[in-house]
């Protein structure tokens, strides 16, 4: 399965025009300077960039998925140029402005915190207990045992 998406990210790579043997060789500036064509071919447009990191994330998860095993360091140099090139082309990527989206959190913030006017109503006339029957109220006994007997 990691073959064969490697070969998948290979194949990828050749059709923007990319060599992998030659940036692996390399070494050095010779190393960058040729990694930075490799990002510069593969940031061509949006489409070749999303395929690339998605082709490459796919490697990665695949690779990640097999290690610890022996065999997993054939596919160590490959798996690491590419992880090389999609990180240069984050690397790459404006950071977002969130500066807007803070400030009306904040506001928000601001308005569910502040305190509103109290308002102070007229007092609330009894109901006028001693007026009314006692017989409606029936008698509390208590007992011996925690037990409240309503008669």
């Amino acid at each position: 399965m990691l073959k064969s998406a490697i070969a998948q990210t290979v194949q990828f790579l050749k059709e923007a025009g990319i060599e992998v043997e030659p940036i692996i060789a390399a070494t050095g500036f010779q190393r960058v300077k040729l990694l930075d064509q490799a990002v510069d071919a593969i940031l061509v447009n949006d489409a070749t960039k999303k395929r690339f990191v998605n082709v490459s994330n796919t490697v990665n998860r695949i690779f990640k998925a097999i290690l610890p095993d022996k065999e997993a360091n054939e596919f160590v140099p490959l798996c690491s140029l590419f992880r090389a090139i999609q990180l240069k082309i984050d690397s790459l990527q404006p950071e977002g402005d969130v500066s807007q989206v803070m400030e009306k959190v904040e506001e928000l913030l601001d308005e569910s915190i502040t305190a509103k006017g109290y308002v102070i109503r007229e007092p609330v006339t009894s109901y006028g207990w001693s007026q009314h029957s006692t017989d409606l109220i029936p008698e509390i006994t208590i007992s011996k045992f925690p037990q409240v007997r309503i008669s």
